[in-house]
């Protein structure tokens, strides 16, 4: 079975804008980015999920999306193949917290998020997933313990084809970031001080009434 840590409490001493995650209250430190490409997700991930041929996003259907909800419900349907690679996931998302989106979308990026982390963990590790609800914005973290990104890979994450896996198509994180940006968010990617990567999910609140 799949080792699942539900977390609900707030980040302590938190208090900063904008957000960006676990991984971010680290950031501080004095730990040097890894010099490793972290290998991108997509549609021929190690039989964990199929991303589109196609980066095309149709408009958001909105509605109100339990985020928690919907990461149990992407967490179950990949138990079998993350337990294989020895993946175990700390989900830190409130029962409380819904974000306004479209949900079937949302869930295709997440799991673009998801299959990411672990693909920089061949062999084997953690994720995290936090969220934060701000003023005007709502964030998902997605981070892994892997080796972490190099500059260039960091800067060119969303590109789409760009990656570093032989005989991948390198669309998956770039699909991430057409549905971001189709709710009029973004997403970004970043090192985690004491290792591994962490990619943040940004919507804005008033996303729905952008888009009326």
């Amino acid at each position: 079975m799949l080792a699942v840590r539900a977390m609900t409490g707030k980040v302590p001493g938190f208090a900063a804008e904008p957000f960006t995650g676990m991984c971010a209250m680290k950031q501080g430190g004095s730990s040097k980015p890894r010099l490793r490409i972290a290998r991108l997700a997509d549609e021929s991930l190690l039989s964990l999920g199929r991303a589109d041929d196609s980066l095309a996003v149709r408009p958001p259907h909105w509605q109100a999306v339990a985020v928690r909800t919907l990461m149990e419900e992407l967490l179950a349907t990949h138990t079998e193949q993350l337990t294989r690679l020895r993946v175990w996931v700390t989900l830190d998302v409130p029962q409380s917290e819904f974000v306004l989106a479209d949900r079937q979308l949302l869930s295709r990026a997440l799991a673009q998020l998801l299959l990411n982390a672990a693909e920089a963990m061949p062999g084997g590790g953690g994720i995290e997933i936090t969220s934060y609800k701000g003023i005007g914005h709502y964030e998902i973290e997605v981070a892994d313990n892997g080796q972490g990104l190099t500059d260039d890979a960091r800067h060119r994450a969303f590109e789409p084809q760009f990656t570093t896996k032989p005989g991948s198509a390198g669309l998956g994180l770039a699909l991430v970031q057409r549905v971001a940006q189709a709710h009029g968010g973004s997403v970004s990617a970043m090192n985690c001080p004491d290792g591994g990567a962490a990619f943040t999910l940004r919507l804005p609140s008033q996303s729905r009434q952008a888009a009326a």
